[in-house]
């Protein structure tokens, strides 16, 4: 797995700071298969079009030590959203240049603070999408704002376990729609 990774590197590298390759999400107490993510940057940039950035998952991204040099690092002032912070600046930065390579890189187990949503990610993600001078449309804004409300409520109405089942039962049933459209 991880030598296929460094063969692409070695092969296709053209200055790329970041590559990246599939994860799989796995159920933490099962270790059933919850969801499968990680397509070709453009893929990814045309199904999320309209709405926040598309990055690709941090546990299945290798960065470039250049993207550290000079002193960029992750802005811990973000309790979820730091990765995805560092990621679309370095972006920015780099005109979008990334590198997928079609590889399984990483298996993550689901359920993390970072896959919940809920208030404080729907603030972070606001408040550095502006840092970044990155546009929310307002109809989108709205959306946002009332998914993670309506999430936020419905966690503290059901509780964590129901809520978790639910998550998970929501991820898979995405992933399968996602597998059939692309089946098509």
């Amino acid at each position: 797995m991880l030598a296929d990774i460094a063969r692409a590197i070695e092969l296709r590298w053209e200055n790329q700071p970041f590559v990246y390759g599939r994860i799989e999400v796995v159920h933490p107490e099962t270790g059933s298969q919850i969801a499968a993510r990680g397509e070709p940057w453009e893929q990814m940039r045309r199904e999320r079009d309209g709405l926040k950035p598309a990055v690709s998952s941090n546990a299945a991204t290798f960065y470039h030590r250049s993207l550290f040099e000079g002193g960029a690092r992750f802005d811990t002032s973000y309790r979820i959203a730091a990765d995805y912070k560092f990621v679309l600046r370095a972006l920015q930065e780099t005109g979008g240049k990334q590198l997928y390579v079609d590889r399984l890189v990483a298996i993550m187990r689901g359920g993390g603070v970072s896959s919940r949503v809920g208030t404080l990610k729907f603030r972070e993600e606001v408040r550095m999408l502006r840092e970044l001078d990155v546009p929310i449309p307002p109809l989108r804004r709205l959306y946002m704002g009332l998914r993670a409300y309506g999430l936020t409520f419905l966690h503290g109405v059901v509780g964590e376990r129901m809520f978790a089942r639910l998550a998970y039962l929501w991820q898979r049933l995405k992933n399968r729609n996602a597998h059939s459209e692309a089946n098509r």
